[in-house]
């Protein structure tokens, strides 16, 4: 279903009814290796702010 516009589609109509909601901040957790992820949100107008670091143990 990749690059058909469906995604773009459903987040539009998502942004427009938080709009009416008055929600003025969307926060979405991305992980960084999956690019395609991250290159769709950019394309969305996201933009990162802060880095989560991590360490298994």
């Amino acid at each position: 279903f990749r690059r058909n516009g469906i995604g773009e589609k459903l987040y539009r109509s998502a942004e427009a009814w938080f709009r009416s909601l008055h929600i003025d901040r969307i926060e979405i957790r991305v992980v960084v290796s999956n690019e395609v992820s991250t290159l769709f949100w950019k394309k969305m107008g996201f933009n990162p702010y802060v880095t989560t670091v991590f360490k298994n143990i």
